[in-house]
């Protein structure tokens, strides 16, 4: 989940960047409203779609070092035959 989290920036940003060009070279259009109005709206979201995925990342993070040390210490099931 780290890993995929830890991805998700760089893609939300290819996302804004591609979506910013359409707009910019006026290859948008919108059903309602202006296409400047909708593209505004989408990459102000995807921008702090990219924030929340950093902070995402870096909880998994403190996730996974936290838990690394823990070991399993319980009962065995009787039928496990991988043992």
């Amino acid at each position: 989940m780290a890993t995929l989290a830890h991805r998700l920036p760089q893609a939300l940003d290819h996302i804004t960047l591609a979506l910013t060009d359409l707009h910019k070279a006026g290859h948008l259009t919108a059903d309602h409203g202006t296409p400047t109005q909708h593209t505004t709206t989408a990459v102000t979201a995807l921008r702090e779609a990219e924030r929340l995925a950093g902070a995402l990342t870096e909880a998994l993070e403190r996730a996974h070092a936290a838990t690394g040390p823990l070991g399993y210490c319980g009962p065995m099931p009787e039928d496990d035959d991988d043992l």
